[in-house]
């Protein structure tokens, strides 16, 4: 199980936006605020692809 906290200090526009496709989640924080989201980890190792609304600002979390 893992359990996140997304702090959005300035993000604006689809910097808001926190989507990982992979496990389905979608959530947008709006600046100033922040979420707490929960999930289980995939079996397999690899990467979860993590994007804005956009998919402009990528980024990934690394299953081990």
């Amino acid at each position: 199980k893992i359990k996140m906290t997304l702090v959005n200090t300035d993000g604006r526009g689809c910097q808001q936006a926190v989507n990982i496709p992979a496990l389905g989640i979608s959530r947008v924080v709006r600046p100033g605020q922040s979420e707490e989201i929960s999930f289980t980890a995939p079996d397999k190792p690899g990467e979860l692809q993590v994007l804005c609304s956009m998919g402009m600002f990528t980024d990934k979390i690394v299953v081990i």
